[in-house]
């Protein structure tokens, strides 16, 4: 399972005309996968205090419910446009939607 993060989200459903080039590489990468969105829940308190010292290199704060996700749903990367996560690959590889389309 991927976790793709809100940066492909948005692309795909509300700024497909805003980020053409981008909505090429993400709208393939759902005919690739072909498979149904699981959407996931908040963070409770709980999980994000025992997970968030994993994820300490994260520069970007709004970044760690991301990764804390990913973490715990059991993702095998994270597909995004917010370089920030390239900081936790040895934990998650971070990808780019082009990325996974090589």
């Amino acid at each position: 399972m991927h976790y793709l993060d809100t940066s492909v989200l948005l692309v795909y459903t509300l700024a497909q005309s805003l980020e053409k080039e981008r909505y090429v590489h993400v709208s393939r990468i759902f005919e690739q996968v072909n498979t149904d969105i699981i959407i996931a829940p908040l963070l409770n308190r709980q999980d994000r205090i025992i997970h968030a010292q994993k994820f300490s290199s994260l520069n970007d704060a709004s970044d760690l419910p991301h990764a804390i996700s990913a973490l715990i749903h059991n993702c095998e990367d994270i597909i995004a446009y917010d370089e920030h996560f390239r900081a936790i690959a040895d934990t998650i590889p971070y990808l780019a939607p082009e990325d996974v389309l090589k």
